[in-house]
């Protein structure tokens, strides 16, 4: 059995029992619905899209050129589009993505993400990595603060920690 993935997939829970192939250009829509795990999809126990696969998962080599692009959502229960939810844009979060039986050709550059449809405010940035031969997460990483602010809290911090005189007694 082979899959080839050559278009959009878009899916909350896929499973496949193939050998699958993830070709230059193809796209995976990806859905968050709880980045703690506190609220699910309404058809699934998930708090995110996943995709497994029963089989070897192939990156086409090259694809760099033009990449598999990934759309993260921020979703409501039923996938709808939904700002609501526990994203937390100060916090990092690392999301189990695609498992697989192996993992073959990762290479990040392959990758780009289309931010346009998770609505969900956030200043960081997104990447995707492999954390095991057999599994590859979506990582947020959120952004450094900014050199104003980095400066004025390093500035309060001397005034937080001055030692009070008390007048000698003799």
């Amino acid at each position: 059995n082979q899959l080839t993935i050559a278009g959009t997939l878009a899916s909350q829970n896929l499973q496949v029992n193939a050998n699958t192939t993830l070709l230059p250009g193809s796209s995976i829509q990806w859905q968050l619905v709880s980045a703690t795990s506190s609220y699910f999809f309404s058809d699934t126990n998930l708090p995110w899209s996943q995709f497994s696969v029963n089989g070897p998962l192939t990156i086409n080599p090259n694809a760099s050129s033009n990449p598999i692009l990934i759309i993260p959502q921020s979703v409501d229960a039923y996938g709808n589009l939904n700002t609501y939810i526990d994203f937390d844009p100060t916090q990092p979060y690392t999301f189990p993505f695609i498992q697989a039986s192996s993992i073959l050709n990762f290479n990040p550059a392959d990758f780009a993400f289309d931010l346009s449809q998770f609505i969900t405010p956030y200043t960081g940035t997104w990447s995707i990595q492999q954390s095991s031969p057999t599994e590859l997460d979506l990582i947020y990483t959120p952004a450094l603060p900014e050199p104003a602010a980095l400066a004025l809290l390093l500035c309060t911090i001397p005034l937080s920690i001055r030692p009070s005189r008390q007048p000698k007694t003799r």
